[in-house]
């Protein structure tokens, strides 16, 4: 591509950028645009700038996984599909992640989020199953920014508000009565997953690349402090 000499780029993707199908670069692999391949040299200059980041993990930092959720309502402009993004932290580094467009349209922002904890608590449940060969017998503690989505987690009477939801996101409940996991709510300043879900400012984007674990520091692409 010859981008040994070029001018790196501090984003991803321009943040005030919003995407259709008709831009994503990922789906028109097959017949791209100019507007895909310019898409595709910004990110490839925001690679050159982060070759040397790396995943650091922390010998004193927290053992226990923690995971954040999050997702961005309607932001398929084309199909208004939500996009969901979790992921989960160890030893002050992440271990896992995801980020993916929701399979059906959501109705609301609380719909939007609550079935992107449901994909984050199949995340969280095998987790937990690797937790239990260690030894450790606590639930997976899962942050939300959505105080309605927890409640509704957490009420197991009928919401007239509710009840279009699939069923199958419902076995949240079941997850937090069994103790696999638990709910609990972060402010959106806070939320590390944010950045899985939508464009972020540079700032934000640099706090959360911290939190996640990834640093500048020498060595493999793994670090163990």
């Amino acid at each position: 591509f010859d981008n040994d000499e070029c001018k790196p780029a501090s984003l991803p993707i321009n943040s005030s950028e919003k995407l259709s199908n008709k831009m994503s670069s990922s789906r028109f692999i097959r017949s791209p645009e100019p507007m895909h391949w310019n898409a595709v040299k910004h990110l490839l200059r925001y690679l050159r700038g982060t070759a040397t980041r790396r995943l650091e993990y922390k010998r004193d930092a927290e053992s226990e996984i923690v995971g954040y959720c999050d997702a961005d309502w309607g932001s398929d402009p084309d199909e208004r599909k939500s996009t969901s993004g979790y992921i989960f932290l160890a030893q002050g580094g992440a271990i896992s992640w995801s980020c993916k467009k929701q399979p059906t349209v959501a109705l609301s922002t609380c719909e939007a989020e609550y079935m992107a904890v449901s994909a984050a608590v199949q995340e969280a449940s095998w987790w937990r199953g690797i937790s239990t060969l260690f030894g450790s017998n606590q639930p997976i503690e899962i942050r939300c920014d959505n105080q309605s989505c927890i409640a509704i987690a957490k009420n197991g009477g009928y919401n007239p508000r509710t009840k279009h939801i699939d069923i199958r996101h419902h076995y949240i409940r079941d997850s937090l009565e069994q103790g696999v996991v638990k709910l609990e709510y972060v402010s959106t300043d806070n939320q590390i997953a944010d950045g899985l879900t939508k464009p972020l400012q540079r700032t934000k984007l640099e706090e959360n690349r911290s939190s996640m674990g990834i640093t500048s520091t020498s060595g493999g692409v793994l670090n163990w402090k």
